[in-house]
């Protein structure tokens, strides 16, 4: 019988005759102006009060001294270039691609203390996303065989999108739809949110998945009440409908929706292993994590493992 000692341990140093990452580097690309009547082509129609990022997209490299590069993204624009280049680089320059987990542990405990979500696990996010996608060039593997192979033939995919119908048409499996007006609107807002998701389900059908997304704008009350509205539309689970990090809105919510037979989600804004448990805790019934944000591929795989064990 073995045990694993969890004292003193060796550094990991990598082989002398082993490629080694010598620059992290990120630049930002510019999203496009909006389109006429939306924040963007997904969002085209009424205008909606949930507030965008314009700080534009990331793209993250890690280079080994061989040439052989890595590629991953995020979201958050300079100030997680910043990140990346001035505070994480640090962590990752000199190691190998192979110890990913090792790599990604070494950034998690450099940043505890200013970056445990947010900025610092987008950036954490995109770094560990060029890490796996640099493994797979070193063993010449496509990253979901690394990550441990396939578990279906197929991935179903959802579009994220204001026109369900098209997404149908494209041969998507959902869609999620983000309401038109917040709850500034009042009593009117909500009645032409419900409408909106009664319209979307007429266009679809009965038998497509319609996943309704609230960007955090709502609390609990006004979540329910348009889920009561909407109890004849069908709609898979209502997303992301309070603030982040209001956990008793969450808890309150979950209970609400329960009473109505509805299905609670959460997760695009959340991070770690450790975040999602807690919303577990607060009865989601559908963790929802982002792989540029939640942590990477390294840290997404922990809280499918959380899920399943939780039996979420």
């Amino acid at each position: 019988m073995c045990a694993l000692f969890q004292g003193l341990q060796e550094p990991v140093v990598p082989a002398a005759d082993e490629p080694k990452i010598k620059e992290v580097r990120a630049f930002v690309l510019r999203p496009k102006p909006p389109p006429e009547g939306g924040a963007n082509p997904w969002h085209a129609g009424p205008p909606t009060a949930a507030p965008r990022c314009p700080a534009g997209a990331v793209v993250v490299e890690v280079e080994q001294d061989d040439g052989l590069v890595g590629v991953g993204c995020t979201v958050g624009g300079e100030a997680v270039c910043v990140v990346v280049e001035e505070h994480l680089a640090k962590f990752v320059e000199g190691q190998s691609a192979r110890n990913i987990a090792h790599v990604w542990d070494r950034c998690w405990r450099g940043q505890t203390a200013q970056g445990r979500r947010g900025l610092g696990l987008h950036a954490l996010s995109a770094v560990d996303l060029a890490l796996w996608d640099l493994l797979g060039k070193i063993t010449g593997e496509p990253c979901h065989v690394l990550l441990g192979g396939m578990t279906t033939a197929r991935v179903p995919l959802v579009a994220a999108t204001a026109r369900p119908e098209l997404a149908r048409r494209l041969g998507f499996k959902g869609a999620k739809v983000a309401l038109p007006r917040g709850p500034e609107a009042g009593d009117a807002g909500l009645r032409e949110n419900a409408e909106a998701v009664h319209a979307w389900r007429r266009s679809v059908g009965p038998d497509f998945p319609l996943i309704v997304a609230g960007g955090g704008r709502f609390d609990a009350a006004y979540a329910a009440a348009l889920a009561k509205r909407c109890e004849a539309d069908g709609v898979a689970w209502f997303e992301d409908c309070v603030p982040p990090d209001e956990p008793a809105a969450r808890r309150a919510l979950s209970r609400k929706l329960e009473r109505l037979g509805a299905v609670h989600g959460a997760g695009s804004r959340e991070a770690t292993r450790w975040g999602f448990d807690a919303l577990a805790d607060e009865g989601v019934g559908v963790l929802a994590p982002d792989v540029c944000r939640c942590g990477g591929p390294s840290e997404f795989l922990k809280i499918a493992a959380l899920a399943r064990a939780r039996g979420v």
